[in-house]
């Protein structure tokens, strides 16, 4: 008989296929789940960041006066997805050299960030769950079409 096939949902699956909800709707999920984080990291900790140097978290702390506890799991996030690299013997946190982090860094990390904003803003409008008739899933779907072409022409497919 035919059996289920199981699919990859990773980031680049779905770059390579696009947002098929059947295949990969929980992208969508962690990804809204990780934008805070994403943004704390990329707008936030990252410009505060000692330049080149590898971190323990306590450093880490000392240097940009996060609170450790909610920069840990920033540094968590960040980790699993390849923005930082972690010395297990050291304990310490470096940036790392990621393709997907300097594009993200170019979206969200400029002068004036209107993506940063504008999903700062989506947070505030839009609270899950909620159904595709709803206002959360309008203002979802207008800062879609809004953000769309930046993020999509930001040089990386995997974040595109």
């Amino acid at each position: 008989g035919a059996g289920l096939e199981a699919t990859s949902s990773t980031l680049q699956a779905a770059a390579a296929r696009g947002v098929n909800l059947a295949a990969n709707a929980f992208l969508l999920v962690h990804g809204y789940v990780c934008m805070p984080l994403i943004l704390e990291f990329i707008c936030e900790l990252l410009p505060r960041w000692p330049a080149g140097r590898a971190l323990t978290l306590e450093e880490l702390s000392a240097a940009t006066r996060a609170n450790p506890g909610p920069l840990a799991v920033v540094l968590r996030a960040a980790h699993v997805l390849n923005f930082v690299e972690r010395d297990a013997e050291t304990n310490r946190f470096s940036v790392a050299a990621s393709p997907e982090l300097a594009a993200l860094r170019r979206l969200l990390d400029s002068p004036h960030p209107p993506l940063a904003a504008a999903l700062r803003g989506l947070y505030a409008k839009a609270h899950p769950p909620f159904t595709m008739a709803s206002d959360g899933a309008s203002a979802c779907l207008d800062a879609w079409a809004t953000l769309r072409p930046s993020w999509h022409s930001c040089g990386s497919p995997a974040v595109a």
